[in-house]
């Protein structure tokens, strides 16, 4: 029993293992390495795609974040000019109020006075009568009034 296959045999065996492997390099390995190299190209590719519309999404973003805080700004200086104004409204009318208030109570207040004036004048008057009267009473004769 030999080990070691004769020289021919061995050719024999190697020749279609040999044939078999340049038609498998030939037939299937080169096409899955040419297909996987154009899908790593392709991947490759898609992710750099990818990368600029995030880059250009982010600067948009940017964009408009921006505009919306200018836009913001814009609306709280409206919104502080629209108080403002109405404030001064506000204040004119509230003042003119004051002023008809106080008008209206300066001509009570001269009415009361006026009044009062009147009313002192005629208790005055009464007291004088009234004094009389009861000086005439109690002394049984007639007073001059004074």
């Amino acid at each position: 029993m030999e080990v070691l296959p004769t020289p021919i045999t061995l050719l024999l065996q190697v020749i279609p293992f040999l044939v078999t492997c340049f038609a498998l390099t030939k037939i299937i390995f080169l096409p899955m390495l040419e297909y996987l190299a154009a899908r790593e190209a392709h991947i490759e590719g898609s992710k750099q795609e990818a990368a600029e519309l995030e880059a250009r999404v982010a600067e948009r973003t940017a964009e408009y974040q921006e505009r919306l805080a200018a836009a913001r700004s814009s609306i709280s200086d409206l919104r502080s000019a629209k108080r403002a104004e109405a404030q001064k409204v506000y204040d004119a009318r509230i003042a003119e109020a004051r002023k008809g208030a106080e008008a209206e109570i300066n001509a009570a207040l001269e009415r009361v006075e006026q009044e009062r004036k009147v009313a002192a004048d005629q208790l005055r008057a009464n007291a004088q009568l009234l004094a009389n009267d009861i000086a005439s009473q109690v002394l049984n004769r007639a007073v001059a009034a004074k």
